[in-house]
């Protein structure tokens, strides 16, 4: 039998592997390029401009001589006129305000010079009305707050005056007319600079009330109305407000002034030089971004007004952190960042510096008050209670805690809590310069002779 040989079919064919299109990979690269664009072109783009009708307002349409501005401006000029003082002079004022080197010869030439000018600072100073420039740039300039200013100076030297000559009634009137005239600054609804001018008249000046009603020959009666014409020298959160808002402007200004020549011009500034190109580009400035974070934090100081003075300072340290590096985590519009960091961080400073001011008034009405017991019972009151009602209607607030004055008849002394709750124990305790503190007898300041 013959066997068939067995057939094994060949392997199937292995089929050619397939070679695809090589694909182009620039339409991918073009396509991610697009879209950075795109993304950077929306980070570029500004917000519309931000809504501010809560926070703008017209200036008071004033005539020249309805205007306390304008008024205490012409009386200032003229004293500058009559009395141009070297920088000898300025030294010379300074010593006699501090109660050092008294020429009583020389500050009574002065007075002389300048007696045509005591009756238009007066009726400046009774004028009800005051509008200041408002500033749309910081390269705006007010020489006239610090004519206005020196013009101060020489009202507390003409009440110290009177002090030293034994009529201790008159000083007080003057320095209430000084007052006066710092509080018609106040409500100019013009910049900070000019609102931090007119508190520090008054201060200075409520420093001579409180020396003259010391004096043995001030008569009660005065006593007894002075606390009443101080709570009428009280400006309002209102004045103060005016000032924040006009900042409004004033921001605007300095964006303008930025793009144009950098953050290094605005004063005390030093940038890098990137920095100056940097103020062109969109994406790192964005002004309507700005004015609304700028309009947002004066809304939020406003709320801060009538805080005490140790919210206002936990305010200070929010603001601080929130300010702190923040250019750095957020490139998107950091030059309007450090504008912001510019010119905000110093608001808290401001709102602590109206509740010292306030509490500095209600201390000076309280002396006066416990001075004028003091008179008429032989021992200083045991409380401020004892005040009340027949020579305080309230006793005054302690504005740095929204309650009332400290005192200690033990002491002597009349004091604000300030915003690091001030507690005095004796006489030669170490505190602040900026502590407000009155003694119903003042300190005398002991300097030794050095040895030879």
């Amino acid at each position: 039998m013959s066997s068939t040989p067995l057939s094994i079919p060949p392997p199937p064919a292995v089929p050619a592997p397939l070679t695809r299109p090589r694909r182009r990979r620039w339409p991918y690269v073009l396509g991610i390029v697009a879209l950075l664009l795109g993304l950077l072109v929306i980070a570029s783009l500004d917000e519309p401009p931000p809504d501010l009708s809560d926070l703008t307002f017209e200036p008071l349409p004033l005539a020249p001589s309805e205007n306390a501005y304008v008024l205490l401006t012409a009386a200032a000029e003229r004293a500058q006129q009559l009395l141009p003082l070297t920088d000898e002079d300025r030294d010379a004022l300074d010593s006699f305000l501090d109660g050092e080197a008294w020429n009583d010869a020389k500050i009574s030439a002065w007075m002389t010079t300048l007696s045509p000018v005591w009756p238009e600072w007066e009726r400046a100073a009774h004028t009800p009305l005051s509008q200041a420039p408002i500033l749309h740039s910081p390269s705006d300039l007010i020489p006239e707050v610090g004519l206005i200013q020196n013009l101060s100076n020489l009202s507390r030297l003409r009440a110290l005056k009177s002090l030293n000559d034994g009529r201790p009634d008159e000083a007080i009137a003057i320095a209430l007319l000084t007052m006066e005239a710092g509080l018609r600054l106040e409500q100019s609804r013009g910049s900070l600079i000019t609102y931090l001018s007119g508190s520090a008249i008054k201060t200075k000046a409520c420093e001579v009330i409180t020396k003259a009603a010391r004096n043995p020959a001030s008569s009660s009666l005065v006593l007894k109305e002075t606390p009443q014409k101080i709570a009428a020298l009280r400006s309002s959160t209102e004045a103060l407000g005016y000032s924040f808002r006009s900042e409004i402007y004033l921001l605007n200004g300095v964006l303008r002034l930025t793009k144009e020549k950098g953050i290094s011009a605005l004063p005390d500034i030093q940038e890098p030089a990137f920095m100056r190109l940097a103020a062109h580009f969109p994406l790192s400035n964005k002004p309507n971004k700005t004015r609304r974070l700028h309009a947002e934090s004066v809304r939020e100081a406003l709320t801060y007004l009538n805080a005490n003075s140790v919210k206002s300072k936990i305010y200070g340290e929010t603001l601080a952190t929130r300010h702190a590096n923040l250019f750095l985590l957020n490139p998107n519009n950091f030059m309007g960042t450090i504008v912001l960091r510019i010119v905000v961080p110093a608001w808290p400073t401001i709102i602590r510096s109206y509740a010292t001011s306030q509490s500095r008034l209600s201390a000076t009405q309280a002396l006066l008050a416990a001075l004028l017991y003091q008179r008429d019972h032989g021992t200083p009151p045991a409380s401020l209670d004892a005040l009340v009602p027949a020579y305080l209607s309230a006793i005054p607030r302690d504005y740095a805690t929204g309650t009332a004055l400290r005192y200690s008849a033990e002491l002597g002394v009349i004091w604000s809590a300030g915003e690091n709750n001030l507690i005095l124990t004796s006489r030669d305790q170490n505190t602040e310069p900026r502590d407000v503190i009155l003694w119903l007898v003042e300190p005398t300041v002991v300097t030794e002779t050095p040895t030879p």
